[in-house]
């Protein structure tokens, strides 16, 4: 990658896997950071978190590709399924939680800050993210 303009393949740009949290590319790295906007792609299987409730300093957006997932938002269920989009303005506690038989696939933009980045869990930890699965539990950091 580098900071100037550039074209990649999903299939071929590089994937962070973990077996609570599912699968992650995510476009920028430290060699080519984006400036501005963040962009990931994540896959979901059932049970499969993405991460834990959380919340973040900056404004989130999501847009479910494909399969179906619970979304855990501000103590809410919410299910969703392709195409759905979900806004989080900035600290907004959330996680995606896969419930289908296809695996989930959003993708995820967010404005980057100038300051670092801060995700802090949830104050709660929340108990319906408790039950959801392995990768919900949290509290704030």
């Amino acid at each position: 990658m580098t900071d100037g303009w550039f074209v990649v393949n999903v299939r071929d740009a590089a994937w962070v896997t973990n077996e609570h949290f599912g699968a992650a590319c995510i476009f920028e790295g430290d060699d080519a950071p984006f400036a501005q906007l963040g962009f990931t792609i994540g896959v979901l299987r059932r049970g499969q978190t993405g991460g834990l409730y959380h919340r973040e300093a900056s404004q989130e957006d999501f847009l479910v590709l494909a399969g179906e997932c619970l979304l855990l938002i501000e103590g809410e269920e919410r299910p969703l399924q392709a195409w759905d989009f979900v806004h989080c303005p900035p600290e907004t506690e959330h996680i995606f939680v896969g419930i289908g038989e296809r695996p989930l696939r959003p993708a995820s933009r967010q404005r980057q800050l100038r300051r670092p980045r801060r995700t802090r869990l949830s104050r709660s930890g929340s108990p319906d993210a408790r039950r959801a699965g392995p990768g919900c539990r949290g509290r704030r950091a």
